[in-house]
């Protein structure tokens, strides 16, 4: 079968960002699909062109075995008009493209099926009508509710006015498609709650890793090293990933055990520039700011780690990638997140688990771990590792994809 996939914000591991559709992508593959990604040449994380395309609307690369149409969008810095511009140019230049892409381009063949991934929705939109100008079966990937996440995270108010047309939009989406796939076992809940009978197309394929990217022979040195115990944050630094909780624990930590640990926060992301100034207005000494690093580069600082820290807001529906690279690695963790299914530390006996946002008991937790023996923390990450590898490594997620997409058509 020949799958598009049209993610604004796929990305290969060459990238600093999210590769779930590229891992999806290699494993479909294997398994004999023939599988073309739609993402955009600017890259969200970074704010710079993945390709510079200049007077080209869009370009063909095979990206470390997968085929990527990179599409032209607008740069832009900050959340304002020029992000919605680039939303916008990439959903009508998906569109345009894809409608002739199959012409122009031997050997991307015309799509059986399109699977159209949030966020964001317009995205999806694409998906949509590039199904039905190739007559195409439809798969929705809602990998952010909107606007129901934005309205969770205080970002939205109900009464905004482009709130009842987003939810319009997403509801049609989810009546037209064919199957929708759920990151959060919440958002069962929630489709239920629009229509019990969306149930029945509903497919639950979470965030994952892959855990041969997590060999022990990548281990590598931080540009800055430390004999304390390292504890890590890996990931985007934006305001739903509650990166400040770190920062005030660590004050705690600094207070009454000034030697002990040190935290290192790699990535980029939105709330960065700000927290860098509180770190130093601060004046801890025991955080240290990393520059977001590619994908491929993930597991050599990750392996160095004696345990990570994971921290989210209100985020209810979504699934944490962060959570599988670090359990992949094969390290204990702390958690305090609100999504119970993004928090399963203390199930499988991997690390600790603390109330969302209380800074004191983060604290608390992080210290009790930094305290325990180098070998009681090697028995937490083996556990954390083999659970990462039995149900969230993408050649288990990609064959659940792939048995959607067969049984979906051959019951047709």
């Amino acid at each position: 079968m020949n799958v598009w996939l049209i993610n604004h914000y796929s990305l290969p591991p060459s990238e600093a960002g999210g590769t779930r559709h590229y891992d999806l992508a290699k494993e479909l593959e294997k398994l004999g699909f023939n599988v073309t990604i739609f993402a955009s040449a600017f890259n969200h994380n970074n704010k710079d062109f993945i390709y510079d395309l200049k007077e080209k609307s869009w370009i063909l690369k095979n990206e470390e075995g997968v085929r990527f149409i990179w599409v032209k969008t607008h740069p832009y810095q900050k959340n304002n008009y020029r992000r919605l511009i680039n939303i916008l140019g990439f959903t009508i230049r998906s569109i345009f493209i894809g409608r002739k892409i199959s012409k122009l381009i031997k050997e991307i063949n015309k799509p059986d099926v399109i699977i159209g991934c949030s966020v964001h929705i317009f995205a999806v939109v694409s998906g949509y009508i590039l199904s039905k100008i190739h007559n195409s079966g439809f798969f929705v990937e809602m990998r952010d509710l909107w606007p129901q996440t934005l309205i969770d995270m205080g970002v939205w108010r109900r009464w905004y006015p482009q709130v009842p047309v987003i939810r319009m939009i997403e509801r049609f989406l989810f009546y037209k498609a064919d199957r929708i796939i759920t990151l959060s076992p919440k958002t069962k809940k929630y489709l239920d709650n629009i229509n019990e009978k969306l149930l029945e197309k509903e497919v639950y394929i979470p965030n994952g890793t892959k855990v041969s990217r997590f060999d022990v022979n990548k281990k590598a040195t931080l540009e800055i090293g430390t004999p304390k115990i390292r504890s890590m944050f890996l990931g985007s630094i934006g305001y739903k990933n509650g990166v400040d909780w770190i920062i005030d624990a660590m004050e705690i930590i600094e207070d009454d055990h000034p030697d002990l640990l040190e935290c290192f926060l790699i990535g980029g992301g939105p709330e960065k520039v700000k927290l860098v100034k509180k770190v130093a207005q601060m004046g801890l000494s025991n955080v240290t700011f990393i520059e977001p690093i590619p994908r491929e580069r993930v597991p050599y600082y990750a392996l160095q780690a004696d345990f990570f820290i994971l921290t989210e807001r209100e985020v209810y529906y979504g699934s944490s990638n962060k959570l599988f690279d670090y359990m992949a690695a094969g390290k204990p963790i702390v958690t305090s997140v609100f999504a119970e299914h993004n928090d399963i530390v203390e199930e499988i006996e991997c690390g600790y688990s603390t109330k969302p946002g209380n800074i004191q008991e983060l604290a608390n937790k992080i210290t009790k771990m930094a305290l325990l023996s180098e070998e009681e923390r090697a028995q937490m990450g083996k556990r954390a590792l083999d659970y990462a590898f039995e149900y969230h490594d993408y050649s288990v997620l990609a064959n659940k994809l792939a048995e959607a997409i067969d049984n979906t058509y051959t019951e047709r």
